[in-house]
C-alpha cells in the first residue's frame, strides 16, 4: 500500500506540459526533410530502428581499437579483448547491443501504429537513457508517456529538445522526430580512419606502459590495416605473425 502511494505522489510530481513558452519551439519555422517519414504510420510491431536513425546514433560515438581510458570500439566491446577491435568487429557487437534494445524498446510501446521518425526518435530516448516515459529536463521531470500516448507529437518533441543529460543528442532526437532531420557528418568510414590515426598517434607517443593495451593497439592496428605500426621491433613483428596466423 505504500509502495502504491510513493508512485502515486511520483506521477503526480512528474510534469505533463512545459509551462515556460521559451521552451518551446515553432517547429514549422524548419524545413521537413521526409514528410513520409514524419507522417506514414505503420503497425508498431513492423518498425524497428531505421539504418537512417543506426547510422546518426553510431555518428555520436567514436571508435577505438584498444582500451583507450575505458572506451574500446565503439562503447561496447570488451575492454580487455586480447587482440583489440578492428572496425567490423567493433560495429558488429555494437548493432547487436542495439539490435537487443530495439527489441525490448519495441515490446514496450503501447502505441498500436507509429511513424518511421516518431519510433526512431523514442528509440533513441530509451537506448541512451534506458527508459522513453519520462526525461529531466530545466523544468523538472516530465512525464513524456502521457504525451506519447496523447499523440501530442509537437509536446513529445519539445520535452525531449529540453531535455538536460546529453542535451546535444536530444536535440538531434527532436529533430528526427519532428522533422526527419537524420544529417550526419560522421560516418562509419570516417571513424575508422580516425581510429587508425588514434592508434598510430597514441603508440608513437609511448604513453602506455600497460602492455596489454600496447599488444591490443599493435594487433588491431595489424589486423585492420595489414601493416606494422612505426618503429615496432623485428622481434614484436614476428610474435604478431605467428599469432594472427594462429586466429
Amino acid at each position: 500500500m505504500q509502495d502504491q502511494q510513493w508512485i502515486d505522489i511520483w506521477q503526480v510530481a512528474m510534469l505533463r506540459y512545459i509551462s515556460d513558452s521559451n521552451l518551446r519551439t515553432n517547429w514549422s519555422d524548419y524545413v521537413i526533410q521526409d514528410e513520409f517519414a514524419v507522417d506514414f504510420l505503420v503497425d508498431t510491431t513492423q518498425r524497428s530502428a531505421s539504418e537512417d536513425m543506426i547510422a546518426l546514433m553510431l555518428s555520436q560515438t567514436h571508435f577505438s581499437m584498444f582500451n583507450n581510458d575505458g572506451h574500446i570500439g565503439y562503447g561496447t566491446g570488451d575492454l580487455k579483448k586480447e587482440f583489440g577491435y578492428t572496425e567490423q568487429e567493433a560495429y558488429s557487437e555494437w548493432i547487436k547491443q542495439l539490435r537487443k534494445k530495439d527489441k525490448a524498446f519495441k515490446n514496450s510501446l503501447p502505441l498500436r501504429s507509429i511513424s518511421k521518425s516518431q519510433y526512431d526518435s523514442l528509440f533513441s530516448v530509451f537506448y541512451h537513457t534506458g527508459n522513453w516515459k519520462t526525461l529531466r529536463g530545466l523544468e523538472g521531470i516530465y512525464d513524456l508517456e502521457y504525451a506519447v500516448l496523447s499523440e501530442n507529437w509537437t509536446l513529445v518533441a519539445d520535452i525531449i529538445n529540453n531535455g538536460i543529460d546529453d542535451p546535444d543528442t536530444r536535440r538531434l532526437e527532436a529533430r528526427v522526430l519532428q522533422l526527419a532531420d537524420y544529417s550526419i557528418e560522421r560516418t562509419r568510414s570516417f571513424m575508422r580512419n580516425k581510429g587508425i590515426a588514434l592508434a598510430r598517434r597514441t603508440y608513437k607517443s609511448g604513453d602506455i606502459k600497460d602492455q596489454s593495451i600496447v599488444k591490443q593497439i599493435e594487433f588491431a592496428y595489424y589486423r585492420q590495416t595489414t601493416a606494422f605500426l612505426p618503429r615496432m621491433t623485428e622481434l614484436r613483428k614476428r610474435e604478431l605473425l605467428l599469432k594472427v596466423g594462429q586466429l
